[in-house]
């Protein structure tokens, strides 16, 4: 048997804070957001397993827990030229497996 808890921070990147311009490769425009507060991950995960004549059976469950998770939202703006149009934002939510 095992068990973790794991507690992490990451303070927002430059291009999540500042963005503001058109990336031509992609037909994008992404605007960062200087309000952006740090992404905090709470993770706890348990598992067990046996081994038994060659043969191993593990089982897992994992879940994350995020405060300010930072992702890149679509807009539904269309610029001229056909920029679609992206923006940094932030949520709570929590992810299991």
């Amino acid at each position: 048997m095992k068990g973790s808890y794991v507690h992490a921070e990451r303070v927002p990147e430059v291009n999540e804070l500042y963005a503001g311009n058109n990336h031509f490769a992609i037909m994008l425009e992404e605007n960062g957001d200087d309000r952006l507060n740090k992404e905090v991950a709470k993770t706890r995960e348990f598992g067990a397993g046996m081994k038994f004549k060659g043969y191993e059976l593990s089982l897992t469950h994992y879940s994350t827990q995020f405060e300010n998770y930072l992702y890149l939202a679509h807009t539904g703006i269309s610029r001229s030229g056909g920029f679609l149009v992206k923006e940094w934002r932030q949520a709570n939510t929590k992810i299991t497996g």
